[in-house]
């Protein structure tokens, strides 16, 4: 298979408004303007590349599948079938749940190095989440039947793994093959499972799942807040917000409610300290959060819709220790692509640029001359 489309996206970088604090190091830019049709991220990877769908015409069935990286956009599908929430890994491999057009079956679907291939059993398909293992969970609802199924695909086979008769839901999966879901019992409520090693166990009888990392720190949501649990033990991150996404590092991204504009506002638990990223009257919803602590997540309403980044800001650090010195220097001559450039040395997907983005300076997607010119500049030496 391969990419559809090439369109550079409209990217501004956004000024703080009142409320707003933006983490040292970090500038929020907007990547991504619908006025006609709504956007959904689902995942950023390490090499900063998100995944998400778009809705392509008027009927919800119309949603295509589309690649963001550093700075461009990518459609990978286009057909007239229902194709929606793809996760994408730091090898670059994604998959999605694809719907026939009659609606009548559901596959999950993987691309990985160009070619698309369907993973699930004949009926058995849906969305899902992906390690970096090659492995996925989702879930799916049998024919006429008001349950659902656990499916974890390690690599050769896909097999149920929870088959409890109860209704499971946004499951997600480590590098450990720990997953994580939301279980809605028949006499109501909302409990977190986790399953690990074959076994099975709930971690609390009230709260909605968000994300597992691979530390194996749970993390989820409930009337009273945002939850972070490891190895038995529960705290509270937050008495106010909704759980999203977390990274290696603890670090969450989450939405709040504010009552003045009625809507939900981005937030950040990053190094121990509550950021609120926007404050608008644009509600901001699902998103993801990559181990250097950039977020991608999805701001406004139907069918208006933005996708915001909080990302890197660009000044030649490559270590990120608070100097330009002989360490960045190291990193900036390996990712410089000149003759001696070799790709397959490279962290990450082909043909990406992965952690030497961050030594793009000028964002025009290569590490060159015209880089190097800013690095001499910002260069401390210390």
């Amino acid at each position: 298979m391969t990419m559809t489309g090439l369109s550079i996206l409209l990217v501004s970088v956004w000024g703080a408004s009142t409320g707003v604090e933006i983490p040292d190091g970090y500038e929020l830019v907007q990547i991504q303007h619908d006025w006609e049709f709504h956007d959904t991220v689902q995942s950023m990877n390490d090499c900063g590349q998100a995944v998400f769908h778009k809705r392509m015409g008027p009927s919800n069935r119309n949603l295509e599948i589309f690649l963001y990286d550093n700075g461009n956009s990518f459609r990978l599908t286009d057909n007239v079938v229902h194709e929606a929430y793809p996760d994408i890994n730091d090898s670059g491999t994604i998959i999605w749940g694809r719907v026939s057009e009659d609606g009548t079956g559901a596959e999950t679907i993987r691309l990985r190095r160009g070619v698309e291939d369907v993973i699930s059993k004949p009926g058995t398909g849906a969305s899902g989440r992906l390690n970096n293992r090659g492995h996925a969970v989702w879930n799916y609802r049998p024919s006429n039947e008001s349950v659902t199924r656990l499916v974890l695909y390690d690599g050769k086979r896909a097999r149920v793994i929870v088959d409890d008769d109860e209704l499971d839901q946004e499951e997600r999966i480590n590098d450990r093959d720990q997953i994580v879901w939301t279980r809605s019992p028949r006499q109501g409520g909302f409990e977190v499972w986790l399953f690990d090693d074959g076994e099975s166990q709930r971690l609390t009888d009230d709260g909605i799942v968000s994300d597992i990392n691979n530390e194996g720190e749970v993390v989820w949501e409930s009337d009273d807040g945002v939850f972070l649990w490891k190895n038995g033990r529960t705290r509270q991150v937050t008495d106010w917000g909704i759980a999203g996404d977390m990274n290696d590092h603890g670090d969450i991204y989450f939405t709040r409610f504010h009552e003045n504009d009625r809507t939900y506002q981005a937030c950040v638990y990053l190094d121990g300290r509550i950021y609120e990223l926007t404050d608008n009257e644009h509600r901001s919803t699902r998103g993801s959060i990559n181990n250097a602590g950039e977020i991608v997540w999805t701001m406004g309403y139907f069918p208006e819709g933005d996708i915001m980044i909080m990302r890197r800001t660009r000044t030649g650090e490559a270590d990120f220790d608070g100097d330009i010195d002989l360490v960045d220097f190291a990193e900036f001559s390996r990712c410089m692509i000149g003759p001696d450039w070799d790709e397959r040395v490279q962290r990450g997907p082909d043909e990406t640029l992965c952690e030497c983005r961050f030594l793009d300076i000028n964002h025009d997607g290569d590490v060159d001359l015209g880089d190097f010119a800013r690095f001499q500049c910002a260069f401390t030496g210390e």
